[in-house]
């Protein structure tokens, strides 16, 4: 799902509580070129490599398809909680960034760097539900702020998360009706019984991560781009524990 849409979809989801604005003071960074920005004490403050720095109120920020956006004069700010990786780092934050200053735009990251294990932002390929081999298009979830979006093989689902000492728990909102086979269907239902409750969290790697609950394990890995749509059969998710 395109970035804007998903962060529309979360927005209205039925029972989700709306999306914050970037906690104060906050700041942002961009690296090519290299340019800073400070909101702070009701200012905003800009400042790019060989240019005089430029200052503008910074008043309540407004939430639309583009994120949140900050204008005076020449100046306008657009945030999204989408998660943020500078070019050539491994470091992630929360906020990637737009600048417009005149005519001139500026890409960059905001807010503190992210823990390497935190989920915020991230994008996961569901690879295995309860020893069931699944994936493809159909088979993701995505973590905004604390919002989650998933794709189970059967239907989309969107809801709130939290992540804390090492467990995850999700609350659905709300989901779309679908129809699916009866392996998917099963699939899908594991998926959500071992949801239920808290699950562990645990990362193989970087791009490898369990979770795992008292009624079973999900496994999933960054998403397989070149084969992404291809058409894959869903094998038996195995039963629940008595």
């Amino acid at each position: 799902m395109p970035i804007m849409a998903l962060l529309v979809a979360l927005t209205q989801a039925a029972a989700a509580p709306p999306p914050t604005p970037p906690a104060l003071p906050w700041h942002v960074f961009g690296t090519d070129p290299e340019w800073t920005l400070d909101i702070a004490d009701g200012h905003m403050v800009f400042v790019a490599k060989g240019k005089a720095p430029l200052s503008a109120e910074a008043g309540k920020p407004v939430l639309g398809d583009e994120g949140w956006t900050w204008k005076s004069g020449d100046l306008t700010v657009q945030s999204l909680p989408l998660g943020c990786q500078p070019p050539a780092s491994g470091d992630r934050y929360p906020d990637f960034v737009s600048v417009r200053v005149g005519r001139l735009d500026y890409m960059g990251c905001g807010g503190a760097k992210l823990a390497p294990e935190d989920l915020f932002g991230t994008s996961w390929e569901i690879v295995e539900i309860a020893g069931g081999k699944v994936g493809g298009a159909n088979y993701a979830i995505d973590f905004v702020a604390d919002h989650f979006l998933a794709y189970e093989g059967c239907h989309r689902v969107d809801g709130g998360y939290r992540q804390a000492g090492g467990k995850l728990t999700m609350t659905v909102a709300g989901h779309t009706e679908g129809g699916c086979g009866k392996i998917a269907a099963q699939c899908a239902a594991r998926f959500w019984q071992i949801l239920a409750e808290p699950v562990a969290i645990a990362f193989a790697d970087r791009n490898h991560l369990v979770l795992t609950g008292k009624a079973g394990t999900i496994r999933l890995q960054t998403p397989d781009k070149e084969h992404l749509f291809d058409a894959r059969t869903p094998t038996p998710c195995g039963a629940a524990p008595a």
